[in-house]
């Protein structure tokens, strides 16, 4: 083997081993984990049949969203990436609407996200969103513009997702069975107990009492 084609293949080895390295151990099992998630994910949010995989998706989010995740955890700014289409002043001359690298809008900690920022699972926390224009700040004479967002009840998918784990019981209902089981037991043992020891040709069994209503 020459010494050029030796070397390489041990680039190529070498190279091997790199990319392989991040997937050994921990790191393959949580990349792993997160690689099924997704496709989960995509899966759920592409299907329109409300199977059982899409159902306890559904009632997982909405037992475990976290509201934290509908705003802001850090302050940021977002500037145009591309050149925006002509426009005119109030002069008539021409020129671009925005340049490459102008700053788009920024935003503080805190502040709620925009719509069209939140994942599937975000959105479907919200239940309604209500608009209100309103002075929020009396006497600065300013029509402030007022969401009022209502989330979806936690305890209800709390609830779903006990009973799917069979954690919750309906007692009420296995009180009356067991109620009536009992009945008939003690029923059956009566009329064992008036039974003669030897049953003689042609005697009669005595009557069965009537179930109570």
């Amino acid at each position: 083997m020459s010494k050029p084609e030796a070397a390489r293949r041990a680039a190529r080895k070498l190279e091997g081993r790199k990319v392989g390295r991040p997937w050994a151990g921990k790191k393959r099992e949580a990349a792993f984990r997160a690689m099924v998630e997704h496709r989960v994910g995509e899966r759920i949010q592409r299907d329109t049949e409300l199977n059982v995989a899409a159902t306890v998706e559904q009632i997982r989010r909405g037992a475990l969203f976290d509201p934290r995740d509908l705003f802001y955890a850090e302050s940021g700014e977002e500037f145009y990436t591309t050149n925006g289409p002509p426009m005119q002043d109030a002069l008539g001359n021409w020129g671009k609407a925005w340049k490459k690298g102008e700053l788009k809008r920024s935003w503080n900690k805190g502040d709620l996200k925009p719509m069209d920022e939140l994942t599937e699972a975000q959105a479907q926390s919200i239940t309604s969103i209500e608009v209100v224009m309103k002075n929020a700040t009396a006497g600065d004479g300013q029509i402030d513009r007022v969401l009022k967002i209502r989330l979806a009840p936690r305890e209800k998918y709390v609830e779903l997702a006990a009973r799917y784990h069979g954690m919750l019981v309906d007692r009420t209902e296995t009180n009356v069975n067991v109620h009536v089981v009992g009945s008939k037991l003690d029923e059956a043992r009566a009329r064992l107990a008036s039974l003669p020891d030897v049953l003689v040709p042609g005697q009669l069994l005595p009557p069965r009492a009537p179930d109570a209503e």
